[in-house]
C-alpha cells in the first residue's frame, strides 16, 4: 500500500498492490525510500 498523510494529519491511500499469486505490481521491489527536501519519497 502506497499513502500519503499530509501535515494536518489527513490520511489517504494513493495505490493498493495487488494481493492476489503472481500478481507483477509491487513484487520484488528493487529501490529504496529517499528524503528529498523533508518528504519521503
Amino acid at each position: 500500500m502506497v499513502f500519503q498523510v499530509t501535515p494536518e494529519g489527513a490520511f489517504s491511500t494513493l495505490y493498493n498492490f495487488c494481493s492476489q499469486a503472481n500478481c507483477a505490481d509491487g513484487s520484488d521491489p528493487q529501490g529504496s525510500l529517499l528524503v528529498v527536501n523533508g518528504n519521503l519519497c
